[in-house]
């Protein structure tokens, strides 16, 4: 009897159309973003406070070129075509990378569908040989836990002469501050 394929189906064309909105988005946002910031900053001029650069705070010893004030930033340490044929690189190798991955995906999809699903005794969970020394191990290591925070948590007697007391740890470290650990000679 033949067993569904418990293994997800091929889903790489979600991550092709993810990235190709991420490209296109980055994209809208270079080509559109100088021009929507100099709107802001013009609309603002007239308003202009004590944060703002033509307030006089903050400015340089030799002012910018004309050509820097009309494009918005110093056009002689940015270059914006720079910046963005940057950032067109970088979208495109990632956009070639994820392209890579789904062909790759693709065009190994046939090896996957080749290979038989898991046999039934592949599904068995095997239990280990006798003697089982532990038959689970969480169990034990939590009740061992609770054990040890009770005994650190309580207050006892260590001897049947009632001269050494056990007392939690909270307690015995406040009462050891500013206090030496070492015997009085």
């Amino acid at each position: 009897m033949a067993q569904p394929d418990p293994r997800p189906p091929h889903r790489g064309a979600i991550f092709l159309v993810g990235a190709a909105l991420g490209a296109l988005t980055g994209a809208a946002g270079l080509r559109f973003g100088p021009g929507l910031w100099q709107r802001l900053r013009s609309g603002h001029a007239e308003t202009a406070g004590e944060d703002d650069f033509t307030s006089g705070r903050g400015l340089p010893d030799t002012p910018p070129t004309p050509k820097a004030l009309h494009a918005g930033y110093e056009t002689t340490d940015m270059q914006g075509g720079t910046l963005g044929k940057c950032v067109a690189v970088l979208f495109g190798v990632a956009a070639a990378s994820i392209a890579g991955m789904v062909f790759m995906l693709g065009a190994f999809e046939h090896v996957r569908m080749q290979q038989a699903p898991p046999s039934l005794q592949q599904q068995v969970q095997i239990a280990p040989p006798l003697p089982r020394l532990a038959a689970d191990p969480k169990q034990e290591y939590d009740g061992a836990m609770q054990v040890q925070d009770k005994a650190m948590a309580d207050w006892s007697w260590n001897n049947a002469a009632h001269s050494q007391a056990r007392i939690p740890v909270d307690r015995a470290m406040s009462l050891s501050v500013g206090h030496s650990l070492d015997e009085a000679p």
